[in-house]
């Protein structure tokens, strides 16, 4: 006994599946951007707790006469004001803080001092689209090595074609602001 088949020329409940691959394409992609905004999100957090890490460390009691006792207490009260911030929450923790001491003026060994944190994200909650491995990134907090204002003016001028003293002041027959937000 031979089966007979059929072919339905209806096209009932296409819509539907055509709805659900459609909606489920657009949820995917959704949790793609939430994902990143978190990971952005996540990662500006970090660096702020280690800029303010690194500032509590460089400016905690620089005064001692014991400076190896003092780096240490510098840097447990740097290590508590990065968990002020509860990023161990997002997967990022204190244990994996470095700490840069200042060398001297004469030394060539530290060239920045501070704080770095480093910290793993994966990039997507899906293993198809971001892969399975995790990304490594890294915030520093180092401070100290930021030109002066005079010296930041001078190269912004520079930089515009300008002589230093071409930019702007009372001497100066052009009107010109020097502003940048990089220096």
């Amino acid at each position: 006994m031979q089966k007979k088949f059929t072919l339905k020329t209806n096209e009932e409940g296409q819509s539907t599946i055509e709805f659900i691959l459609t909606f489920a394409f657009a949820i995917g992609l959704s949790f793609l951007f939430v994902a990143h905004a978190l990971n952005m999100t996540t990662g500006f957090m970090t660096h702020y707790a280690t800029f303010m890490s690194g500032r509590t460390f460089l400016s905690y009691d620089a005064t001692s006469a014991e400076p190896v006792s003092n780096y240490n207490s510098a840097q447990r009260v740097a290590t508590k004001v990065f968990n002020i911030y509860k990023l161990d929450r997002f997967g990022v923790n204190s244990s994996t803080l470095r700490f840069n001491k200042p060398a001297p003026a004469s030394s060539k060994s530290v060239l920045f001092s501070g704080v770095s944190a480093k910290f793993e994200k994966r990039l997507t909650p899906y293993k198809l689209v971001g892969g399975s491995k995790k990304a490594t990134m890294m915030s520093e907090g180092f401070l100290g090595k930021e030109p002066l204002k005079i010296q930041c003016w001078e190269m912004t001028c520079r930089a515009m074609g300008l002589q230093p003293g071409a930019c702007g002041g009372a001497a100066s027959p052009k009107d010109i602001t020097v502003y940048d937000n990089g220096c």
